[in-house]
């Protein structure tokens, strides 16, 4: 029984890691590593989740768009 109760927690462990690391990747994805802002992919998602709050809500939604370049 001792035995299981230690698989367990090491499964518990392992997978508690993962998901920290997942976390990591998902934010090393979505971040510009020269800048440090936020890239497309998270703007896709971020306004993805707002349209459909949006939405639901009966709320109109604008966005307002400008490419700055040489900096």
């Amino acid at each position: 029984m001792s035995e299981l109760r230690r698989q367990i927690k090491k499964e518990r462990m392992l997978t508690e890691k993962l998901e920290r690391v997942n976390q990591e990747l998902e934010r090393l994805a979505s971040v510009d590593s020269l800048t440090m802002t936020t890239n497309r992919r998270y703007f896709d998602q971020y306004i993805e989740s707002e349209w459909k709050r949006a939405y639901k809500n009966g709320f109109p939604l604008s966005i307002i768009m400008c490419d700055v370049d040489f900096f």
